[in-house]
């Protein structure tokens, strides 16, 4: 963290070198060096008072740093506003539209105001129906949000400008907030549906599962949004205080409902792997996202990766493509693992929306962070980066969408293409670094430079296409056979009545 203070001491350095080096000749014409009296009376050379100077200004710039070093380890820095890099891309990914969650947002559009009361409405539910035990438990709600204010105020980037009564009991209204949400998620069905449409309109307006799912699912996406977050050690502490918590934990109720909330995205996680300083909801996504092999670095040898090529390109070396099946057995296959052996890159099946893309920008912008010094696993950078290569064209999305990869909900393939190139605009990420992808990216670059392959590839495009083609070919190939057998045949019924005649 840069201070003012190294740049005054530095200028102060810089100085004192320009006014030795410009100092006017003394009256001695030089013979002399210049005496200057210290604080004892003593008198001491000019050279030797500039050191002791340098000296000085060397100690308070080490003092400066060391106390730059201890604010930066102790800001954490964990929900910050998303850079304008990512912002270009889409902007409305990452504001809230109907519920504002921490102290970026509480300021919002109209209706996230009014839906301030309902917040408060959940935080009451909680707290229970009896009055004066309400009235117990939510002062100790706010004593529990007193003492953790310091450590949860350090998490936001900048300085906060809410009163210290405020900001806790937007610490208390928010968790609980959040907490009815998970477990309202949590436990829903996000595949159940009514028996008809009568039972429905029979729940009345608003009360049915089918609106009930969508009002669950816009306001759950407004929570996994990076600047819409409150860490979670303040939640895990409204939560052992306001839920009956006997055989469930915060950790389970948050994977179970991010679990529900990302039911196309296949994981290679479980609620086991949810860590105990998870810092919130996007962090918990970013797990949730996180594939089976991703500490499998460079084990593919030696080479570099310029760029992944086109899907029509390794396609066009014989390179095929195949949805994994769930049927299929271990090891767990999450959507970001990719594997290649044999000639057929194996993938999970891709559900592109605009869900999907919301979730990945959060979590991109949460993983690209390092204000706080802190170097996160970077494989939903890798990913991004190499469906952005691998699908360059709305051609490539039409290979992957054949192969059963990739289904999407939006208007063409184009603009599936174009969500993926929107993703990884603005990241920074080394293609030839140190990555879960190296290796996948160093054996298919290697089949497509084979000109074996491609030639191979080629014959089967240009004959083996059109399934006529292939029954004349197996024709020609049967009549060359027969033609070979009967030429055999015929030699050797000929040696024989050659030696008779002999």
């Amino acid at each position: 963290m840069f201070r003012p203070e190294i740049l005054r001491l530095s200028v102060e350095m810089t100085g004192l070198s320009n006014s030795a080096d410009s100092a006017p000749a003394s009256p001695n014409n030089g013979t002399e060096p210049p005496m200057m009296r210290t604080n004892g009376g003593e008198q001491m050379g000019g050279s030797e008072a500039a050191h002791i100077r340098i000296d000085e200004i060397i100690r308070r710039l080490d003092a400066a740093e060391k106390e730059a070093q201890a604010q930066v380890v102790e800001a954490r820095r964990e929900i910050f506003r998303v850079p304008g890099r990512h912002r270009l891309a889409d902007e409305d990914a990452y504001q809230p539209s109907l519920f504002s969650v921490g102290p970026y947002h509480r300021h919002g559009t109209e209706e996230m105001g009014r839906n301030e009361l309902t917040k408060v409405r959940l935080m009451k539910l909680q707290l229970g129906a009896d009055a004066d035990q309400a009235a117990s438990l939510q002062r100790e709600c706010l004593l529990s949000m007193a003492s953790l204010e310091q450590e949860a105020r350090r998490c936001y980037d900048g300085d906060v400008a809410m009163d210290s009564g405020e900001f806790c009991m937007m610490l208390l209204v928010d968790g609980a907030f959040l907490i009815a949400m998970l477990t309202a998620f949590g436990i829903q069905e996000q595949d159940d549906a009514p028996a008809n449409k009568e039972e429905e309109e029979d729940s009345g307006p608003g009360t049915g599962s089918r609106t009930q799912k969508r009002v669950l699912v816009d306001g759950f996406l407004d929570l996994v949004l990076l600047e819409n977050q409150i860490p979670f050690f303040v939640v895990h502490s409204i939560f052992g205080l306001l839920v009956d918590h006997a055989g469930t934990t915060l950790a389970k109720t948050a994977w179970n409902a991010v679990r529900n909330f990302m039911q196309h995205i296949p994981t290679a996680s479980n609620a086991d792997d949810v860590k105990e300083d998870c810092k919130h909801l996007v962090d918990l996504c970013h797990t949730y996202l996180r594939p089976a092999g991703w500490q499998q670095a460079a084990a593919a040898g030696g080479g570099h990766i310029q760029r992944f090529r086109t899907a029509t390109e390794y396609s066009e070396s014989g390179v095929r493509f195949r949805v994994r099946s769930d049927s299929e057995p271990a090891p767990r296959f999450g959507l970001l693992d990719v594997d290649f052996s044999w000639g057929v890159v194996t993938m999970s099946r891709h559900v592109i929306d605009e869900k999907m893309s919301c979730v990945f920008r959060n979590v991109l912008a949460f993983e690209q962070d390092s204000g706080a010094g802190v170097e996160r696993d970077a494989y939903v950078t890798a990913y991004v980066v190499f469906m952005s290569q691998l699908l360059g064209s709305a051609g490539d999305v039409a290979v992957l969408s054949r192969s059963g990869v990739m289904e999407h909900s939006l208007g063409n393939d184009g603009d599936a293409c174009a969500l993926f190139r929107g993703l990884a605009r603005g990241l920074a990420f080394d293609t030839d670094g140190d990555h879960y992808l190296r290796g996948v990216g160093l054996e298919l670059n290697r089949h497509h430079g084979r000109r074996l392959n491609r030639w191979l590839a080629w014959v089967a495009r240009r004959h083996f296409d059109n399934p006529w083609l292939i029954l004349a070919w197996l024709a020609a190939a049967v009549l060359l056979l027969c033609t070979l057998v009967q030429t055999v045949f015929a030699v050797m019924s000929y040696r024989p009545s050659a030696k008779l005649n002999s």
